[in-house]
């Protein structure tokens, strides 16, 4: 006599290796999804600190009545104060991983993180033999470093809007 209301040994096997097959291919493509997305997450929070960290030293710079320091790797710049009625200077500089703010005789405050290089180039070039030629462009290089060790470079050029 034949019963036919079950499943075979075989047809039990079979399903469950058709099974596997199924979730071993959407485990990848889900793991496969979370890499991408945690890469692009990881690139976008470097870019957002780049741009935070560039467009604050922009703006200042821009605003700054003179360079005072002409470092390759620190900027002090005078700027108007809050209140217009003095000037101040601001110092910025790499400190670490962190680009860093000096407001006249106030400590250093982190600005961003994630900052592996800062750089700044000049134009004209400081001249110590003729210190009364203002600086009238300044050209920001900044770089940022992933978490995979990749990096990624952000450079700007700023005129000073007081340097005629």
């Amino acid at each position: 006599m034949k019963n036919d209301q079950g499943f075979t040994l075989i047809e039990t096997i079979m399903a469950m290796a058709l099974l596997g097959l199924v979730l071993i291919t959407a485990y990848s493509f889900m793991f496969s999804g979370l890499k991408s997305w945690t890469h692009g997450e990881d690139h976008i929070d470097v870019m957002q600190n780049l741009r935070a960290g560039m467009d604050l030293m922009i703006r200042e710079i821009r605003m700054a009545d003179a360079v005072k320091t002409a470092g390759s790797d620190k900027i002090v710049i005078t700027v108007p104060n809050t209140t217009f009625s003095a000037w101040v200077d601001i110092c910025y500089r790499i400190n670490g991983n962190e680009l860093e703010k000096q407001r006249g005789s106030d400590g250093f405050q982190p600005v961003v993180s994630r900052i592996s290089g800062l750089s700044f180039a000049y134009d004209p070039e400081p001249d110590p033999n003729h210190p009364e030629v203002p600086i009238k462009t300044v050209t920001i290089t900044m770089t940022g470093k992933k978490s995979n060790g990749s990096l990624i470079t952000l450079k700007s050029k700023v005129s000073l809007r007081s340097v005629n």
